[in-house]
């Protein structure tokens, strides 16, 4: 039985792009093959498959509910962020 993949789509900053591209190309050093070359996508699958794995090994040491929070709260700080940029632009007009 072959499992299916389930496909993820994402837009990003064009600097975090930036960030994502370089470590792209710095993995691609030296493969002359364009076939086997990796992508953003291949990338960013990576660090998840790394993340996942660095956790399930105990590389973290605070529990998952508490990373997530965590990164929840983060999130919710840069949108808020977001929102007092857009206020403080909107103003200048």
């Amino acid at each position: 039985m072959q499992r299916k993949s389930k496909i993820i789509s994402v837009r990003v900053n064009p600097a975090l792009y930036e960030f994502l591209k370089r470590i792209t190309d710095e993995r691609n050093k030296g493969i002359t093959d364009f076939n086997n070359r990796y992508t953003i996508g291949d990338t960013v699958r990576h660090i998840i498959q790394h993340f996942s794995m660095s956790y399930i090994l105990g590389e973290y040491k605070k529990p998952l509910s508490e990373l997530r929070r965590e990164f929840i709260s983060f999130l919710d700080s840069l949108e808020e962020a977001k929102k007092k940029g857009l206020k403080k632009v909107d103003s200048e007009k």
